[in-house]
């Protein structure tokens, strides 16, 4: 068997037939110089690995007749197309080198593991439309216990899939379905720039939609609800099992937070600016990090207009929240809720990428769904809604609720801050304290007495950095 470079009708052929599940075999196979010979493929990765040596033997081919030209071959325009496997790798060491949390990492690892399964492991200027219908239908029918039960050890992922059909795994989530979404397209998107290929083949599976006929867990608390929230026959005692309980709903409220954002702070991060004593949310060296070549720092933003200034309240100072962070300070550990992890493998030692925002989530969401009957997926974040709901129903600009709350409207906001942060700073304090001043929600704080966690704060090993 002879190919020639304008033999395209036999070029194509070769690999019609590769497609075939028996597999092919050639006896003698010649691109001018180049012999192969007993050739034999029995796979689809097969016909592909063979596809890129003969296109090379083509290439050189075709470049050896020309050579009696006087200009020099162009370089090619972008870079050749790896297999899956090779560029999902190098992808991955891509994003560890630039400091993406290893649960992300898992994450985008097990999307290639799913992905692989559904195209092959075939070059990805290969990967088509119809391999992502492919993928989608795996998502849809992966065991969500794959990775943990002892049911499925042993077996390939092709009898992990028809073990979970034949089970009939429930679908996932669309918090699933929407991360899955978010890591191919940052994937293919990441080749579209390199070149590597020419579109992307998830274009027209984009903006998977929300149901909108569950409950609205992204809206404010009530009135009602509130009081119940932080009634003292029942918020007291759960809220003084730690420091974390007692402030965390009472930040939230009064601050519009994220959760993160307030369980990571620094007893660093509470300061007087022009008078007023605030919540810088920001992210700082950690002291035992500090000479690390990688991570620093265990905190983490949002973005750019997380980073803010927010001035307390004044229900928070009557509430005694200086003296609280006063005890803090006198234990001398960097963080104003020692108590709280930043999430740690435990095989491994590693952050897991929860941050220190999960353990007060998830606390604080059973004790709110164990005083108010409320769907699951209500959580802390409602109050972020309430303050923000509030202060729009009040008459405050969009654009100063933001410099609050660190939402980004259209690129606006950041601009905004970052002018008055260093333009007119004790402007832009007396409009936020002028904004949370008109915040009145329905409820009675407990004033923070010194020393009242001197138990809880005297436990050193129970302290996390």
């Amino acid at each position: 068997m002879s190919f020639q470079p304008h033999s395209q009708k036999i070029f194509n052929s070769l690999f019609t037939n590769a497609a075939h599940p028996v597999g092919w075999v050639a006896k003698r196979i010649k691109i001018g110089r180049f012999i192969l010979e007993d050739v034999h493929v029995l796979s689809r990765e097969g016909s592909h690995d063979l596809n890129d040596t003969l296109r090379m033997a083509n290439d050189k081919s075709r470049r050896v007749r020309g050579a009696q030209s006087r200009y020099s071959e162009p370089l090619p325009s972008s870079a050749p197309p790896r297999i899956l496997s090779i560029e999902s790798e190098d992808y991955l060491k891509a994003s560890s080198r630039k400091g993406i949390t290893s649960a992300s990492i898992g994450a985008k690892r097990h999307m290639f593991r799913l992905l692989k399964l559904a195209s092959g492991d075939i070059p990805v200027s290969d990967i088509s439309a119809r391999h992502i219908l492919d993928f989608w239908d795996v998502h849809r029918w992966w065991p969500k216990d794959a990775h943990l039960s002892h049911r499925y050890r042993g077996l390939t992922d092709a009898q992990i899939l028809a073990a979970g059909k034949k089970a009939n795994s429930p679908p996932p989530k669309s918090g699933s379905v929407k991360s899955m979404e978010r890591n191919l397209a940052a994937f293919f998107n990441h080749l579209l720039r390199v070149r590597v290929i020419h579109h992307t083949p998830i274009d027209p599976f984009m903006d998977v939609k929300s149901d909108l006929m569950g409950p609205d867990a992204r809206r404010p608390f009530s009135d009602e609800e509130l009081k119940t929230l932080f009634d003292p026959k029942t918020f007291l005692p759960w809220a003084k099992k730690a420091p974390h309980y007692w402030w965390g709903p009472i930040l939230g409220l009064y601050t519009g937070a994220r959760v993160n954002e307030l369980a990571q702070l620094k007893v660093a991060d509470i300061v007087e600016k022009h008078g007023h004593w605030g919540i810088h949310i920001q992210k700082t060296v950690d002291e035992d990090l500090t000479h690390n070549t990688g991570m620093r720092s265990r905190q983490k933003l949002k973005g750019k207009s997380s980073i803010r200034f927010l001035p307390l309240a004044q229900p928070l100072l009557d509430a005694g929240f200086l003296d609280f962070v006063a005890d803090i300070r006198a234990t001398k550990h960097p963080r104003l809720f020692p108590h709280l992890s930043c999430g740690v493998n435990q095989k491994t030692g590693q952050l897991n990428g929860s941050g220190y925002g999960r353990g007060l989530s998830e606390r604080f969401s059973k004790h709110l769904h164990s005083v108010l009957d409320l769907p699951k997926g209500f959580s802390f974040h409602l109050f972020r809604h309430t303050l923000a709901s509030a202060l729009d129903d009040n008459g405050f600009e969009k654009e100063l609720i933001a410099t609050i709350t660190g939402h980004e409207i259209k690129k606006v906001v950041p601009v905004l801050q970052e002018s008055y942060l260093k333009g007119q700073p004790m402007l832009l304090i007396h409009k936020q304290l002028q904004a949370l001043a008109s915040f009145h929600p329905p409820v009675v704080l407990p004033r923070y007495e010194r020393g009242q966690f001197r138990k809880q704060l005297s436990r050193r090993d129970k302290f996390h950095p």
